[in-house]
């Protein structure tokens, strides 16, 4: 269904579906960084490192001003002989955590100027092998925030548990988040607000692969996972810091481009569209990433060749759906990788190879406009049950081809448990779906 669309609703949404990525590094960036850059953000400031043709990621540059003007590059590592780089940086409150890996183990620092100085902050966390010989040297662990001003430490494949500190306390302790007494192993931490909540791996019980904690670490529950197929490992766990958790797949899992979403903290889950839009013939299609904030919600996805460009998909509205991201601007080709999208105050980065690119959404964010409603059925085809998605509510109606009604019910926006419709008991073939606003749409059932 169609309404009146003014003019200046027509240039807003030229600028919603038109996204031209430009490189914010100096110029000729090339000349700093040699290959990949690692990069991370703290308020208006982002720190990058990258290759200076020695030393990897060890040429160190940052910006106050969201990547308008930048520093001139230094190395971060004077001495280069147990060839250490920067691994991960993380901002939290005040500081700035950067991971640094060697041949000897990782060490892990903040600093609070600019990378000017940098303090050592390894205190509890557990050694290396090496450790009797080079006790400064600890596991290998990745950063990740948790509320305002919580760090955690954690790992997915080393036998120990994650470690956590609130800034300002003096040394890491052990986080326990399932029922395991020898060893917790994690792939992924994020938080709501105070709600933090865990993706752990190798749990006895599947009804712990997601514990939440609301008490800051002290305890953690398990949360119900209904809507999520049986034996789903999930290798992402993300949230919009705001009212919406996002579960990725994992390599291991049947469908590895799925993604779903939960706006109950994780009691109900709803398949998202991300699975049919990412799954594409002939390449390996798994996720490398998740990043959301508030609305805006990126997926990106291995693995193009090397010849081919790189690819995302993008939602930028309350009712989550994705669309391919728009990739002007970006060149070469192979996959994005890690954790190459993030965003400050609505100006939205991406890392691929050795630039960072930058791109202001923020009309993304306008959603008061009379547009073409949308109506989502998926998966389609689809063999057991099929998900709404759609700019508007309506009663809808199934019928079969030859126009006799099956069944019937009503969709809300934005309400996970009116947008799912089982199909267990229909024959495979193919049916007629209608809604009262006159939309119909056909239905293939394998």
């Amino acid at each position: 269904m169609k309404f009146k669309i003014t003019l200046l609703a027509l240039i807003f949404t030229a600028q919603m579906f038109s996204q031209k990525w430009t490189s914010t590094l100096p110029e000729n960036p090339e000349e700093i960084f040699k290959s990949a850059i690692v990069y991370g953000y703290l308020n208006e400031t982002i720190f990058a490192s990258g290759s200076d043709g020695v030393q990897y990621y060890n040429n160190f540059i940052y910006s106050t001003d969201k990547g308008a003007t930048w520093s001139s590059p230094v190395p971060i590592f004077t001495n280069t002989s147990n060839k250490e780089q920067v691994a991960q940086y993380l901002g939290v409150k005040d500081r700035m955590y950067a991971a640094v890996s060697s041949n000897l183990g990782y060490k892990y620092y903040y600093s609070t100027d600019n990378g000017s100085t940098w303090v050592l902050d390894t205190d509890g966390l557990p050694g290396k092998y090496t450790s009797l010989t080079e006790p400064e040297y600890k596991d290998a662990f990745v950063l990740a925030k948790l509320s305002e001003d919580y760090v955690v430490a954690y790992n997915a494949h080393v036998y120990n548990f994650a470690y956590y500190k609130k800034i300002g306390d003096a040394k890491w302790k052990p986080l326990k988040t399932y029922s395991n007494n020898y060893y917790n192993k994690h792939t992924a931490f994020t938080s709501i607000g105070n709600a933090w909540y865990a993706l752990n791996g190798y749990v006895s019980s599947k009804d712990e692969k997601i514990t939440k904690s609301n008490d800051f670490g002290a305890t953690w529950q398990p949360i119900s996972k209904t809507g999520l197929p049986d034996n789903f490992e999930g290798g992402f766990l993300v949230s919009n810091n705001q009212d919406k958790l996002f579960y990725g797949a994992g390599t291991t899992d049947t469908n590895s481009t799925d993604v779903y979403v939960s706006e109950d903290d994780g009691v109900t889950w709803q398949l998202t569209n991300a699975g049919a839009l990412g799954d594409v013939e002939g390449e390996l299609n798994f996720i490398s990433n998740i990043y959301a904030n508030n609305n805006d919600v990126i997926v990106t996805y291995y693995f193009p060749g090397f010849e081919d460009s790189p690819r995302y998909l993008y939602s930028n509205t309350e009712s989550v759906l994705f669309k391919q991201g728009d990739i002007t601007g970006i060149d070469g080709g192979g996959p994005f990788t890690g954790k190459c999208f993030f965003d400050i105050d609505g100006q939205f980065y991406a890392v691929f190879r050795y630039i960072l690119y930058s791109e202001n959404t923020s009309s993304l964010n306008i959603q008061d406009f009379n547009l073409e409603n949308k109506l989502i059925l998926y998966p389609n085809p689809t063999t057991n049950e099929i998900y709404i998605n759609s700019n508007d509510s309506f009663s809808w109606q199934l019928y079969t081809i030859s126009g006799n009604l099956l069944v019937s019910g009503s969709y809300k926006k934005g309400v996970l448990s009116a947008s799912k419709i089982s199909l267990k008991n229909l024959s495979k073939g193919v049916y007629l779906f209608k809604t009262s606003m006159g939309e119909s749409k056909k239905v293939v059932v394998q």
